[in-house]
């Protein structure tokens, strides 16, 4: 007899207190095999058996509680109990070492990251520098250059008028001898317009 407290306390304690095979009451224990069978069991499974080897099931369960059967099932709980915390501790120092990675990894990133952004930066100056000093180079030469044309345009146009007015106004002897006059400016000034535009060039900034 035991208190309904104390029962309480072991109702989801799965004992199994009936034979499997016919359903009847666990009342033989088989110590050879370690097992509890029912008296059916006996001549169908069993025949083989020594006598001695079977005992009441009350005879095997005396002083059960202070037995080393238990004793060692206790240890082997403990034993077990143990290494699953320890694995769960391990697990749980894996995870956060992993969350600690995770971060020191991000933050290389984004070091990684800045630092290229400075060298770009720094990169991109040097760059823009080189390309201010070739243009501020290649620009005054074709400045002077179009200084040049734009004065030849406008002697070339006044050569232009002249032989206009020439052609409406002047005598024939007047127009022959300025033609041979303005004839030979006009061949110097290509002269002088081919030697300048040969040595002009065009700059490529690459």
């Amino acid at each position: 007899m035991i208190t309904i407290e104390d029962y309480l306390k072991i109702q989801d304690v799965s004992v199994d207190l009936t034979c499997k095979t016919h359903g009847k009451k666990l009342d033989l224990f088989w110590k050879y095999h370690g097992v509890a069978k029912c008296a059916v069991c006996v001549p169908s499974a069993h025949k083989t058996c020594q006598a001695e080897d079977i005992i009441s099931i009350d005879d095997a369960a005396e002083n059960a509680k202070s037995s080393a059967g238990l004793t060692e099932l206790e240890k082997t709980i403990s034993r077990t109990l143990e290494n699953v915390r320890h694995c769960i501790k391990n697990r749980l120092s894996a995870s956060a070492k992993i969350k600690t990675d995770e971060q020191m990894i991000k933050t290389t990133i984004l070091q990684t990251k800045l630092k290229l952004i400075k060298h770009l930066d720094a990169l991109e100056e040097k760059i823009l520098l080189e390309l201010r000093l070739k243009i501020e180079n290649y620009k005054p030469k074709y400045s002077k250059f179009l200084k040049k044309l734009e004065v030849m345009e406008k002697e070339f146009t006044k050569l232009e008028e002249q032989t206009q007015q020439m052609k409406l106004f002047a005598s024939d002897l007047q127009v022959f001898l300025g033609t041979c006059q303005m004839n030979n400016i006009t061949m110097e000034k290509i002269k002088t317009l081919k030697v300048e535009k040969g040595q002009e060039q065009n700059f490529t900034i690459e």
